[in-house]
């Protein structure tokens, strides 16, 4: 493998907030996150499979080289607006709940990924831009809540009922939890196998035919929608035996959202 470093990767985390107590007991607070990766680390393959893609480099030779200057290394957003309340324990009651609604963007979600350049084999048309989309992580809309409730002390003046709520309602405290977040954002794929050369599967995104749906009905599935197979095609390159010169779909990275 090579390696082609511009600097160091690096990140810019800035934030906003306000907080206002109403009354004794509670506290809202309203706060702006964000940061925004450069620079950061990513890989590329090039396979050399034999002398069709250049006869210069001997054939079955394949090279990983890692970049992260302007053009080809990775790069992310993020902004974020929370919302949170609190109520400390009063009159037996806790609560604690907050709202992030945020985008999170990036060209690549981990360094680990190896990705082929916008064109098969070309060093100078490595370009992260290809690969940028929605992050694997990105979540537009969670919500928590927690609740804490102490049970009154109940006291009877009948002997066996005191004795009865002691040990079924005195000191005891209930929780509930609650949360809710957004799907996860995938991309449509196909396994790309390398059957001439028994090298190695690369997963590749697929076209979109237009006019067809994402989603159609289909009652075995939970929730009753599932993927439309004919709304995708492979692309043409991705039919010949030479994994040398397979490319990319036209879908977007992590461009559609699950459940």
């Amino acid at each position: 493998g090579l390696q082609y470093m511009d600097g160091l990767p690096r990140t810019q985390q800035y934030s906003f907030g306000v907080e206002q107590q109403l009354g004794k007991n509670q506290v809202v607070s309203v706060t702006y996150v964000g940061n925004h990766g450069q620079k950061l680390l990513n890989r590329y393959q090039y396979s050399f499979l034999n002398a069709t893609t250049n006869p210069n480099v001997r054939p079955g030779t394949t090279l990983f080289i890692t970049r992260n200057d302007d053009k080809a290394g990775g790069y992310s957003y993020y902004n974020g607006l929370q919302v949170s309340y609190m109520r400390r324990m009063s009159r037996g009651l806790q609560v604690m709940a907050n709202y992030t609604y945020s985008r999170a963007n990036d060209a690549f979600s981990n360094d680990s990924t190896i990705n082929s350049s916008k064109v098969p084999n070309s060093v100078a048309d490595q370009d992260a831009s290809v690969f940028y989309g929605l992050s694997d992580y990105d979540r537009p809309h969670i919500f928590n809540l927690a609740l804490v409730y102490n049970i009154p002390t109940l006291k009877s003046d009948n002997a066996a009922l005191n004795w009865i709520e002691k040990i079924f309602t005195n000191g005891w405290v209930t929780s509930y939890n609650f949360k809710y977040q957004s799907g996860t954002p995938y991309s449509v794929n196909i396994i790309y196998y390398d059957l001439l050369n028994g090298t190695r599967t690369t997963s590749l995104r697929m076209n979109k035919v237009s006019g067809q749906p994402l989603y159609i009905n289909d009652p075995k599935i939970r929730g009753g929608l599932a993927i439309n197979p004919a709304a995708f095609s492979i692309p043409s390159a991705n039919l010949q035996p030479n994994q040398a010169l397979i490319v990319n779909g036209d879908s977007g990275r992590n461009e559609y959202r699950g459940p």
